[in-house]
């Protein structure tokens, strides 16, 4: 994912997917959103991730996140 982002790819993390984009580092210093059942757990483990829980997606420019299924098509379509 790093490589891929850095040769300029857009990433996306959908629901928990957001999940595998912290983890991989991508997230850090950033805003993201993740499926609420979640979010408590995502921002403990994740605090260098500036977690908008409230919000369906969050465009960061070259990475996105959703949150569940439905906000994952509204983040697709946009």
């Amino acid at each position: 994912l790093q490589a891929a982002h850095r040769r300029g790819a857009t990433v996306v993390g959908l629901c928990l997917g957001a999940f595998v984009l912290a983890e991989a580092g991508l997230l850090d210093g950033r805003p993201a959103t993740t499926h609420w059942k979640l979010a408590p757990a995502f921002a403990k483990q994740y605090p260098q991730v500036r977690l908008q829980p409230e919000v369906l997606y969050v465009d960061d420019g070259s990475v996105l996140t959703s949150a569940g299924t439905a906000a994952g098509i509204d983040c697709c379509l946009h």
